[in-house]
């Protein structure tokens, strides 16, 4: 086969891309608008979380610099994802393990203190997020997502 043929056949398996995997990359392009939304105003909420959970907080420069490197993250991801790029997927769902693994281990060492700031708006969406982020793993590692990303790796394989 020639090259031109190899490229249509990568165009013909990314234009293939399922529904679960065009979903989970809306929604974590929706994640790091959260983040966004929460980074205003949100250094107080991050400072308070900071001295339930006993955790030093970095300075105002710190947190907005933290935050765009965050939102930056989710959405190079949801490109990679977009993309094909099975190691992108492998990398947020053991990323999301490990997270979910301190976030639970930070809650249950805070008690009920935490529970106290569950009610605000920054933690609210947090939550979402951390929700929208379980689906996220939910539907990349679904059978047909999960077939489609070997479909791109074995077709640019052939590249």
């Amino acid at each position: 086969m020639d090259e031109k043929t190899h490229k249509d056949d990568l165009h013909a398996v990314l234009a293939a891309r399922p529904l679960n995997v065009l979903q989970a990359c809306i929604l974590q392009a929706f994640t790091a608008l959260l983040t966004a939304v929460t980074t205003m105003n949100g250094y107080d909420h991050y400072v308070e979380l900071g001295r339930v959970l006993g955790q030093q907080t970095g300075s105002f420069e710190q947190f907005i610099a933290s935050r765009a490197v965050s939102v930056l993250v989710a959405l190079l991801l949801a490109w990679l994802f977009y993309q094909g790029r099975n190691w992108a997927r492998l990398f947020f769902v053991a990323f999301f393990a490990v997270n979910f693994a301190f976030i639970t281990w930070g809650m249950v060492s805070a008690g009920k203190e935490l529970v106290s700031h569950l009610g605000d708006v920054d933690s609210l969406i947090s939550i979402l997020q951390l929700v929208i982020s379980l689906v996220v793993c939910i539907l990349l590692l679904t059978h047909k997502s999960s077939a489609w990303f070997q479909a791109v790796k074995r077709a640019r394989a052939h590249e």
